[in-house]
């Protein structure tokens, strides 16, 4: 019980810098700046209220300086001032920084990054990259420039498995295409020489010219449709050898 107790306060600790950290940046910056300046101001203001009641006061005693309603108008008058000029000031400060500063150096490179991480996730390549002109010569700048070097290096990689990926379905067809050819060219073969020796059988046995010329012209056509078989084998030679190139 005496540790859950020891250990209490850090957790609340951590649950408060954890929340804080889950802001969005921008009001992170904001309660930041002005915490800032609220403490500045505050600090101005008690510094140099007593000084400038010892001022008005002349050397006399406190008791003598309080009683003295000039003193307690004069003090009023800059207590009130010193208010007024000092939350001006601040006010123009918060003001400045939130609509001049903040937006071109913090704001909007965060917003470039941010639309072009969106863009990467969509596929958008044409503007996944945070344009040159848009990155600045800081941290951030050097986050923006690496971060577009590292998708350029990734596309890159995308490209090039994506050629080698057509490359090798450009080789199975080929492959394919070859193996086919092969194919053909031996259901060819084997029915044409059993053609040719029947014809060359037939001719030895006949003397009839006629019956001869039509066997003669069936050996033409044999002959014919062997060369186109070795085409294809040779054709089929080719593109397999070249898909191993």
């Amino acid at each position: 019980m005496q540790a859950e107790l020891r250990f209490l306060p850090y957790r609340n600790r951590y649950s408060v810098t954890r929340s804080f950290g889950d802001l969005k940046v921008r009001v992170k910056l904001i309660v930041l700046h002005n915490l800032f300046f609220l403490v500045l101001a505050s600090s101005a203001y008690f510094s140099l209220i007593p000084l400038f009641e010892q001022q008005v006061a002349g050397g006399r005693p406190p008791a003598v300086a309080q009683a003295d309603p000039d003193y307690q108008a004069a003090v009023s008058r800059a207590k009130t001032t010193l208010f007024l000029v000092l939350g001006a000031i601040y006010a123009a400060a918060v003001i400045l920084l939130e609509a001049a500063i903040m937006p071109l150096y913090v704001y909007r490179p965060l917003r470039a990054m941010l639309d072009a991480d969106m863009a990467t996730r969509d596929g958008d390549r044409q503007h996944e990259l945070i344009p040159a002109r848009e990155i600045p010569a800081d941290e951030i700048g050097q986050i923006m420039q690496s971060r577009n070097e590292t998708v350029t290096a990734l596309r890159n990689r995308e490209d090039e498995l994506d050629t080698a990926l057509r490359r090798l379905e450009s080789q199975d067809r080929l492959v394919s295409l070859g193996l086919l050819s092969a194919s053909v060219a031996h259901e060819l073969n084997t029915p044409l020489a059993v053609l040719n020796g029947s014809v060359e059988k037939l001719i030895e046995t006949t003397t009839d010219q006629p019956t001869l010329d039509r066997l003669a012209r069936i050996q033409r056509v044999t002959q014919r449709l062997r060369t186109i078989s070795e085409s294809l084998i040779d054709f089929s030679k080719v593109q397999i050898g070249r898909a191993h190139v």
